[in-house]
């Protein structure tokens, strides 16, 4: 085949001459569409093994098992399962040799609508694959909306997705990005949105799937993409099918105590508002691509480091292209029914009202402000301290263009926008752009760390870092401490330190039995204490909450690679340092403030390495 890219007939046809491809095609709804181009190409013989189409519910139920709803994700991964495992019972011994199994499912509805946008089709499809006879079987899941109008095109649309699918796993997979920009080829995004993808399995080492949702957005597949805390990719209405919501939007660079109180304070407002009726909000922080930008690129650490301090918090992360809040409003109501909640602070209730930003609308910012409202969503406006005069700005003292102070007026009155109340007075006089600019300097002053059990702030100089924490970890080897404070122990390791990049520590790993690296620095340069190892379990995160100069900050560590080390704090996120070091620290919590301890983790002999209890969050 040439290099040249290739149309979807001719995907299908590489496909079917390559030997080594051979699988099953299962598909429910929408016809047989992704089958039927590798009949209609020819050779066909060569790869189909089986097509099946469960039509019936009570049939699909009994080959599949039992699902609450027919096009899910539950639905399909149990068909891409049991289809493989027959594929693999069936076969292995007479084709497992000299052929690569696959099986490509989907499950999809499709719908006749009206009008564009509204009650439109939507489907999973997902193929797994060998990459190597006799391997473990690597995955690709992604779920689409299907925006054509009309069921026939919805049907068309579902089998060049599908063909295009099975092509990028089987000859790209090697390149997750450029995979991810050949899935609508001969399609485009007023026709097809993929708002979710998974990838899992060896195919896919290292793969991190909320950089693949980033990609997603980035190269204009969907317009936002959302996962959880702990990472897992989802679509909105997973989470958010009937549900009301509490979104803050910011960059996030630093994650500071007015953004934490922010939400806090709305969301207590937010419970009391009749509409829910004491119904807990779905809470979540939202970040445009714009705001992902460090001058002119998005830095992939970075965007991480971010995502991790918002995932420690115990609350999802939707990523978006929507630069205005009417159309992130329009995006949830797709959604969910429920009302919304928007805190936001002054500065962004100031572009709210700009005309400026609406120019481009033929109703402007009527139309905007029209879409923002329509369904009952509210603004909870953090209030601005001007430190200079002393002046605090709320929103019965913003002013807004003379022309527009009767619409705010009305705004205001029927409460679609209402000040945050209880707030904390000190966190107006932070400004994250200072802080940022601090961490940039170096400047971090006194560093302050949450204490476990009581919530006491204890404060420490930079050059002498030594906590009275029960929580402990083992430290051995040239020179034995035996179980010490945690935060001792990163005294004595200078884990904290700024430090010259000649003078950072060099970590020698090597792996143990039981997943265990010992870990020793070597720091003869900084002149602290030699040969101390620190034992730590392969594959965990690691995070504890400081606050420097009254900000608070989640330190999070990530174990990268099991004989490599690397430690990335994100500590001012892309302005942390990136260096061969300790990962240290408490993991992952499930949710802030449960006050759950964490179970101890211990190494061959039974000797415990740590036993952490979560920090509280908020100062």
């Amino acid at each position: 085949m040439s290099k040249e890219k290739l149309n979807t007939g001719q995907k299908a046809l590489q496909i079917n001459l390559d030997a080594k491809k051979y699988g099953t095609f299962a598909e429910i709804g929408a016809g047989q569409e992704v089958a039927r181009w590798f009949f209609h190409v020819g050779k066909a013989s060569g790869t189909v093994a089986k097509t099946i189409s469960a039509y019936d519910m009570a049939v699909s139920d009994a080959i599949y098992g039992a699902a609450d709803r027919y096009v899910s994700r539950k639905r399909l991964q149990s068909m891409l399962d049991l289809e493989y495992d027959l594929l693999i019972q069936r076969l292995d011994k007479t084709r497992g040799d000299k052929c690569t199994f696959f099986v490509y499912a989907d499950t999809v509805a499709t719908k006749q609508v009206a009008k564009p946008g509204q009650d439109e089709g939507q489907g999973w499809l997902g193929i797994k694959f060998q990459t190597r006879p006799h391997e473990e079987a690597s995955t690709i899941i992604i779920h689409v909306r299907l925006l054509d109008v009309e069921t026939l095109r919805q049907q068309e649309a579902v089998g060049l997705i599908g063909v295009n699918l099975i092509h990028a796993a089987f000859y790209q997979h090697s390149d997750p990005e450029a995979l991810i920009g050949t899935l609508l080829d001969g399609l485009n995004i007023q026709r097809v949105e993929v708002d979710m993808i998974k990838f899992s399995g060896p195919a896919f080492p290292g793969v991190d799937n909320r950089l693949m949702a980033l990609q997603l957005v980035q190269q204009w597949l969907t317009e936002a993409a959302m996962f959880t805390a702990d990472g897992e990719t989802v679509i909105p209405g997973e989470l958010l099918y009937k549900k009301p919501v509490l979104l803050e939007r910011g960059s996030f660079r630093p994650l500071t105590n007015p953004m934490l109180d922010m939400m806090d304070r709305a969301q207590d407002q937010f419970i009391t508002e009749p509409a829910l009726q004491g119904e807990a909000p779905v809470a979540m922080f939202e970040m445009t691509l714009r705001q992902l930008q460090v001058g002119d690129a998005i830095d992939h650490r970075d965007f991480l480091d971010r995502v991790d301090t918002l995932g420690a918090l115990g609350k999802p992360v939707l990523i978006s292209n929507f630069l205005r809040y009417h159309r992130l409003v329009t995006y949830l109501s797709r959604h969910t029914q429920k009302p919304v909640g928007l805190p936001i602070g002054l500065v962004r209730l100031r572009d709210v009202m700009d005309e400026k930003f609406y120019t481009d609308l033929p109703g402007g910012l009527m139309e905007s402000l029209g879409q923002l409202f329509k369904n009952g969503a509210k603004l909870f406006v953090y209030p601005s301290l001007d430190r200079k005069t002393g002046k605090l700005t709320t929103v019965e003292n913003l002013e807004v263009a003379p022309h527009l102070r009767h619409l705010y007026a009305h705004l205001v009155e029927n409460k679609f926008v209402v000040n945050i109340a209880n707030y904390d007075a000190d966190a107006l006089k932070i400004y994250s752009g200072e802080v940022l600019a601090k961490i940039h300097a170096g400047d971090e002053g006194d560093i302050h760390v949450i204490a476990d059990g009581g919530g006491e702030v204890v404060d420490v100089g930079q050059d002498h870092f030594q906590l009275l924490l029960e929580d402990r970890v083992h430290v051995g080897g040239a020179a034995e401490q035996g179980d010490v404070p945690f935060l001792d122990a990163a005294d004595s390791l200078g884990l904290f330190e700024r430090r010259p990049r000649q003078a950072r520590d060099v970590a020698e790993a090597a792996t143990r039995k039981g997943q265990i690296d010992s870990i020793r620095t070597v720091r003869g340069i900084i002149g602290s204490r030699l040969g101390h190892d620190l034992h730590i379990a392969v594959g965990q995160r690691h995070e504890f909450f400081a606050v420097i100069r009254g900000i608070q900050m989640i330190v999070i560590h990530r174990v990268l690679f099991k004989q490599n080390i690397e430690e990335i704090p994100a500590l001012g996120h892309e302005s942390a340092r990136r260096e061969t070091g300790i990962p240290l620290g408490v993991n992952l919590p499930p949710a802030i403030g449960s006050g759950r301890d964490l179970e101890i983790h211990r190494d061959q002999d039974g000797r415990a390495i740590h036993h952490l209890r979560r920090l509280p969050a908020a100062v």
